[in-house]
């Protein structure tokens, strides 16, 4: 598997397929697209670039796919979302990663541009898989397909990275 993504990851570099203006940009959004898609198993990979999967459904496993790569991305919106908390803004996220400083002494060590492009990245995610509105600071709930469902339900783990109640299972 590691050599087709590597072949994947080069070819899609040459081709510049997501039409990026730069060489160096492209490079760049192309080994993070597939280290987050990495991540994915081999039948989500199928049902993300499958024709029968919504655009809400591939959204939500691209952000699946970083909070799984990304181990402490997802922990936020989560966490405030099963509070009853949905609002979010910089200041809880900065807060959130204080507190996990302290178990995590390596955050300490992260320059604050690259906190401050971390948080930047994070909240984009978000809002990009339609999980966060900008405009009120708000999280928003998250509802998956009947078949991105039976999909997560083999790593039933997945469901924690997204903004919904147990119930709605």
């Amino acid at each position: 598997v590691g050599e087709s993504i590597a072949a994947i990851r080069q070819q899609a570099i040459e081709e510049n397929v997501l039409a990026i203006r730069t060489d160096s940009a492209n490079r760049r959004v192309v080994a993070e697209t597939t280290r987050r898609l990495s991540a994915l198993t081999v039948g989500e990979l199928a049902y993300l670039a499958g024709p029968d999967s919504s655009t809400s459904d591939r959204e939500a496993l691209m952000w699946i796919a970083m909070c799984r790569y990304y181990a402490i991305a997802g922990e936020v919106l989560k966490k405030h979302y099963l509070t009853g908390n949905t609002h979010l803004d910089f200041e809880d996220y900065d807060r959130f990663i204080a507190d996990k400083a302290t178990w995590h002494s390596e955050l300490e060590t992260v320059s604050e541009g690259t906190a401050k492009k971390l948080r930047s990245n994070l909240f984009k995610a978000m809002r990009e898989a339609h999980l966060f509105d900008k405009n009120s600071d708000t999280v928003l709930s998250f509802l998956p397909s009947p078949s991105l469902t039976d999909i997560l339900r083999k790593r039933a783990d997945s469901f924690g990275y997204l903004p919904m109640r147990e119930s709605s299972l």
